[in-house]
């Protein structure tokens, strides 16, 4: 159950492909994308999120930042790739020096996992005090979600985007989000 039932994103301040990012996530999250059967990796929804990669029914996260980036930028940001590792992805934004200290709503957020492994999705907003990252995010609780996580809980941010966005964008929110603890993610 998907408590959050949201009408618009909080895009005030946001440059157009930011607006346009927060729009279509708050579109794929309201038509309550899910695993099915649940833990599968899969269902009709989160099939096109593979892309034309071939791969299906393998942790998706990645596939849905890839998704989303070249849904509103009709381009692949990080070397032309629809990226289904978090750890190569953030290696090679850092490479291409995507790398950002200040996370601002459509910035992809990622966490380093033991094993190779890791869990990325994207920034939606920022707390007034900076300190916890609202997020939307794929194979959250075998779901997309709406989620916030403490910033302390994320390693790196990426800006895809590269749209010169400032930091002068309302922070906080209205609306409400889950808490999202680590083992909700594989």
């Amino acid at each position: 159950f998907q408590r959050n039932r949201l009408t618009a994103p909080p895009t005030a301040g946001l440059t157009s492909d930011r607006t346009r990012l927060l729009e279509l996530l708050i579109a794929e999250h309201a038509r309550d994308v899910r695993e099915e059967p649940n833990g599968s990796n899969d269902s009709k929804d989160i099939r096109k999120y593979w892309g034309k990669t071939g791969i299906s029914k393998k942790p998706w996260c990645c596939a849905f930042v890839s998704w989303g980036l070249n849904e509103v930028l009709a381009r692949l940001p990080i070397n032309g790739t629809h990226h289904l590792g978090v750890q190569r992805m953030w290696i090679e934004a850092k490479e291409l020096g995507l790398e950002t200290s200040e996370p601002k709503p459509g910035d992809v957020f990622i966490q380093i996992k033991d094993k190779g492994t890791g869990h990325t999705g994207f920034v939606v907003g920022v707390s007034e005090d900076g300190q916890t990252i609202l997020t939307c995010e794929g194979n959250c609780g075998n779901r997309l979600k709406l989620g916030q996580r403490p910033r302390s809980s994320i390693d790196h941010f990426i800006d895809c985007i590269q749209d010169a966005q400032s930091n002068d964008f309302p922070r906080g929110s209205n609306l409400t989000f889950e808490d999202v603890s680590h083992e909700a993610t594989r």
